[in-house]
């Protein structure tokens, strides 16, 4: 799922789905373009996309220390934290 602003890609973010979970990977939004919810719109968009796919659960690996990452993922519903 990708995000284009003045025809560049300004976000992105990759997901699987296996056996129902879907695994998002490598999300990132250009420093240029960031502060404008194009992450969000990003990750959201991979949720939908799995929804649709029968996915019903979502997880993820962040930096412990990623705080702005973090805070987006927790508005997204990522709230456990396994370790």
């Amino acid at each position: 799922m990708s995000y284009e602003r003045d025809s560049q890609i300004a976000a992105l973010a990759y997901g699987v789905i296996r056996n129902g979970l879907l695994v998002v990977e490598s999300v990132e939004t250009d420093g240029r373009f960031r502060q404008q919810g194009l992450g969000r719109k990003t990750v959201g968009g991979l949720i939908g996309w799995a929804r649709r796919a029968g996915a019903h659960a979502a997880c993820l690996q962040v930096v412990a220390d990623n705080t702005p990452a973090r805070a987006l993922y927790a508005s997204l519903g990522f709230s456990r934290e396994l370790y």
